[in-house]
């Protein structure tokens, strides 16, 4: 088995998909195409931070009062800033960060220096929360949340370990729901 890793976003996975160009992937936005199986494999949440000396650092918030904030995201396009937006504009608010990047780490260093506020997965911060390098920040009317999945091509051939890998997946999500 040949293994390659793809760090993109879910839009050129997707492409990468339908032009046969990978086999299966893991996606966390949306599959546009209904050519695309999906498996649901975990969900990945996330959480409010900013600088221990921040304002809201510890405190219960809006999410009115939290986009008010400059906020620190992803570049447009990629999937964190797509899901974001997609549950943000539920809310009546508008996404407009103040900086972006590709990189979360940079985001992570960027929110440890006070340059503003962001939502980043719960288990990448884990240690800088427990090392109190950042703070967590609570909402009183929101949470996010993103479906992570398995991908792949319906029409696409895939082998026999492949085919019980995937049901494996699927078996063990249903257990775990």
């Amino acid at each position: 088995m040949h293994t390659q890793v793809h760090i993109q976003t879910t839009a050129q996975t997707e492409a990468m998909l339908l032009n046969g160009a990978l086999d299966l992937a893991i996606v966390g936005g949306t599959i546009r195409s209904e050519q695309i199986a999906l498996t649901p494999l975990f969900q990945e949440h996330y959480t409010a931070i900013c600088a221990p000396g921040h304002p809201m650092a510890g405190k219960t918030v809006s999410i009115n009062a939290f986009m008010k904030q400059p906020l620190l995201f992803r570049e447009v396009g990629s999937t964190s800033y797509e899901v974001f937006q997609n549950a943000i504009r539920q809310t009546g608010c508008e996404v407009t960060p103040a900086w972006e990047s590709t990189s979360q780490e940079a985001i992570l260093e960027a929110v440890r220096l006070g340059l503003g506020v962001t939502i980043l997965p719960s288990t990448m911060i884990e240690t800088e929360l427990r090392l109190s390098a950042i703070s967590r920040i609570y909402f009183s009317d929101f949470s996010f949340q993103n479906s992570i999945h398995l991908a792949w091509h319906q029409s696409k051939f895939l082998s026999p370990v492949t085919v019980s890998y995937t049901h494996l997946r699927a078996h063990e999500t249903r257990s775990n729901l």
